[in-house]
């Protein structure tokens, strides 16, 4: 038996019991402190070793890293938006001076 993850992220922990499920992988799960309390961790262990590589490949695949933060969409997206502005503004310049 080896210890595949201890955590407090409770959705991780369902997420990842169901897709050990799916997969006919045997697990115990392990909460180390009462389960009303807010930031216990639980833990996972995978009962058969012989699983143990198939158990990291399904944590692997439930727990991606999150995306880098970009600063140049949001600049770029800012960057149209005023010249949408200021192109709307001309027009309707233009049009008040030849009506």
């Amino acid at each position: 038996m080896k210890r595949l993850i201890e955590t407090t992220d409770r959705s991780l922990i369902e997420a990842l019991r169901l897709a050990l499920e799916t997969e006919e992988i045997d697990v115990r799960v392990l909460e180390t402190g009462a389960g009303s309390l807010p930031f216990t961790p639980t833990i996972v262990t995978v009962i058969h070793n012989e699983d143990w590589d198939r158990a990291r490949e399904v944590l692997r695949s439930l727990h991606q890293e999150p995306m880098p933060y970009q600063t140049r969409a949001p600049r770029l997206r800012r960057h149209a938006r005023v010249a949408v502005f200021v192109l709307l503004s001309l027009v309707a310049i233009l049009c008040l001076c030849f009506a």
